[in-house]
Formats: structure tokens, C-alpha cells, sequence
């Protein structure tokens, strides 16, 4: 098992009590929600991709567990917007571990049925997130379909890779995401060719990226590549070779708005001031790095399991 996986899980645990949207106020900020999503969308692949028999995810999966049991998290169906998506990961990632999950289902197909949950403004990458989500855990909805939704995403017309915004970026990988299911389906809606150029201009940002030193996308990008079977292109390498080394030996990769003097600054007031600061600012960059651990092959030649720096 390489050590990205393992390091940033080893970090992902020791910090797992800051996913728990309770955890200070029975009325948390949406953005907790998010957290909580996304770590449920990594305990879900580890799960189907059995690094599970290699890894411990059962810390991460009981944090999933005690939140969703909590009597006030149904509730933020009704009051937080777009809570439905979390909810959803959450029970998804607890479904194919084998977990019970004490979320109505009933309910969850209440707010596609009656709310206007599914039918509030999002771009494409948004629906196909959602869409697959819902259809992961058995819930009916009237989403568009894969082929609809791919062909009006950024990768079913012409781009320019040096004039996309970063939101364009994520909108790229986000939708090979949720278009595989991270590598696991062939992308609907894609032809051969389609397919193609989109594995060249994956391949082109993740070398901007690099240069850049955005390691949260070159993250994201590895995993696209991947989603394309596009890894044995020197950018992939590099890409591999980029998250190794910016690894702390605590397994934490720095994201994009991490700055070093911030975090002495908030040091200067208390460890946890400090530990909370890397994690506001690291934790999704983190969680990408341990999903290219567990998904995505290591450059062949490569040592893997060689210590972060």
C-alpha cells in the first residue's frame, strides 16, 4: 500500500472528529455539510475498491455512523440548502459497507418527489454528481440522463485549456468523476474521439497545474486521468511524483489557500488554532490525495510506499 493512501488516511483519522457537523453546534454551517460529504464520497470508493481490506476505514465509517444518527440530522433536509447531496453520500457509503443507516429512505425519496431539491439551479458536473449519488443508494428522480448531462458539460464541446477558470477545471474533473463513477463505468455520452480530446486536455492542465503548484487539481486531474485510462503519460508521472513530495510526514497535503505564515500566525494563539487552520485549508486536498493513493496505479518504475518528505 503506498504511502499517500496510507499517510493521508493516518491524518484523515486523527482528525476525524472535525467531520462530525455536531461536534460544537447543533446548527452547523452548510459548508460542514460538504465536509461531511466528502469524506463519505472517499469511505464509498474505498469500500467498493476493497482498499478497506488494506486500510482501516472503519474510524472514518463510525464518524459517518454516529453523525447521521444524530436526531438532528434529518432535520437539515428541510433548512440547510442542497443538504439532500450529503445526506445521500452519507447513506450511500454506509449501503456499501454493509452498514445499517438509521436515514428513512422514504424520506430521502420525499424530498426528490415533493421538494424542489433536484430541480434547483446547477451546472452539469453539479446534476451528474447528484444523479449518480441517488441512483448509487436506489432513489427515483427525473434527472436527465448520463448521455444528456455529459454532452452539456464542458467536455462535450471545444475548449481552450489556457483560458479555463479554475471553477472550468473542477467542472472537468467533477464530471469524469460522476460520469465513471471515478474510473469503475465507460463515460457515457462521450464518443471515442470526445474521449480522446478530453484525455489530451486533462493531460495539458495537469502539467499547468503542476507548474502552478495547485496540488489540490493536480489531485483531481491524476484522478481524471485515470477516469480516462490515461496514465502513462509523463504529466502522470509528474503529477504522482508532485504529491509525494509536498506530502507532510503527517500525511497532510497543503491545498490551494493553505499559507505557512497564516498557520504560524494561528499557532500564536494555541496548537489547536493551529491544527484547526490546516485543517480548514488542507482537509480537501487531503482526502483528493488519498482517493489517488487508493484509485489510481503508481507511475511504473516508481517507489510507492517511499516516506513523505
Amino acid at each position: 500500500m503506498n504511502q499517500l493512501l496510507c499517510g493521508a488516511l493516518e491524518w484523515l483519522d486523527v482528525n476525524r472528529d472535525r467531520f462530525d457537523i455536531f461536534r460544537i453546534d447543533p446548527d452547523p454551517p452548510p459548508e460542514e455539510d460538504q465536509a461531511l460529504g466528502e469524506l463519505a464520497l472517499l469511505c464509498r470508493q474505498l469500500v467498493l475498491r476493497r482498499a478497506c481490506d488494506q486500510v482501516d476505514v472503519e474510524p472514518l465509517l463510525a464518524v459517518l455512523q454516529s453523525v447521521e444518527s444524530h436526531q438532528l440530522f434529518t432535520h437539515r433536509l428541510r433548512r440547510v440548502n442542497d443538504a439532500l447531496l450529503p445526506h445521500v453520500l452519507v447513506v450511500s457509503a454506509l449501503q456499501e459497507a454493509g452498514l445499517s443507516s438509521r436515514v428513512d429512505i422514504e424520506v430521502l425519496q420525499s424530498m426528490c418527489d415533493r421538494s424542489n431539491a433536484l430541480f434547483a439551479e446547477r451546472p452539469p458536473h453539479r446534476l451528474l454528481e447528484l444523479r449518480r449519488m441517488l441512483d448509487s443508494v436506489g432513489l427515483r428522480h427525473r434527472l436527465p440522463s448520463y448521455t444528456t448531462l455529459a454532452r452539456m458539460s464542458n467536455l462535450g464541446r471545444d475548449v481552450d485549456p489556457i483560458r479555463l477558470t479554475n471553477y472550468d477545471i473542477y467542472s472537468i474533473t467533477h464530471t469524469l468523476f460522476f460520469l465513471t463513477d471515478f474510473g469503475r463505468l465507460v463515460p457515457r455520452g462521450l464518443t471515442s474521439a470526445r474521449r480522446r480530446l478530453a484525455c489530451a486536455t486533462v493531460h495539458q492542465l495537469l502539467g499547468m497545474q503542476i507548474h502552478r503548484g495547485n496540488y489540490d487539481m493536480v489531485g483531481e486531474l491524476l484522478l481524471s486521468a485515470y477516469c480516462l485510462d490515461g496514465v502513462d503519460s509523463d504529466f502522470y508521472v509528474a503529477g504522482w511524483e508532485t504529491l509525494q513530495a509536498v506530502q507532510w510526514r503527517e500525511g497532510v497535503v497543503p491545498g490551494p489557500n493553505y499559507r505557512e505564515e497564516a498557520h504560524r500566525t494561528a499557532l500564536k494563539s494555541g496548537e489547536e488554532e493551529g491544527d484547526s487552520y490546516v485543517f480548514g485549508n488542507c482537509y480537501h486536498t487531503t482526502l483528493v490525495a488519498a482517493l489517488v493513493g487508493a484509485l489510481c496505479p503508481p507511475p511504473r518504475g516508481s517507489d510507492p510506499s517511499s516516506d513523505a518528505s
